[in-house]
């Protein structure tokens, strides 16, 4: 190796803070908020809480779905779908029997409807949810 490619200290340094920089920039969004308005009328939603306090750049919050004692039993819940209000797939997941929750990733400041589909995938219920926070460069 020639003294042209042996890296400097100088060099590492540039490159190493460079990279830094780069995994640091980004947003954060904290004080993390959901919204269910129509959550006490549910057959299956008991209710919606999110389970982490921080979400950096472009990161989904993690939601915690709590379900009623009749979703997998009376109402047959077995998949929850959640779709944004352009019309695109957020996120599914499927639900067992007698599953008391579900933990979903939604994108935050967006508007969601999560769907509930019974076994025969028919639609069971539908609320709307806003995962909110306060967002910093």
């Amino acid at each position: 190796m020639d003294s042209d490619q042996v890296p400097t200290r100088r060099g590492f340094l540039t490159g190493a803070s460079a990279v830094g920089a780069m995994a640091l920039a980004g947003c954060v969004t904290t004080r993390l908020s959901v919204s269910a308005p129509n959550v006490d009328d549910s057959p299956v939603f008991d209710s919606f809480s999110v389970a982490n306090d921080v979400v950096w750049g472009n990161d989904a919050a993690q939601v915690k779905a709590t379900l009623t004692d009749a979703a997998t039993t009376d109402e047959m819940v077995r998949e929850l779908s959640a779709i944004s209000s352009f019309g695109s797939d957020a996120w599914t997941g499927m639900v067992s029997g007698g599953q008391t929750s579900v933990s979903m990733y939604l994108p935050v400041g967006t508007d969601l409807t999560v769907h509930a589909f019974n076994h025969s995938a028919e639609p069971v219920d539908s609320q709307p949810l806003r995962v909110g926070g306060n967002s910093f460069p």
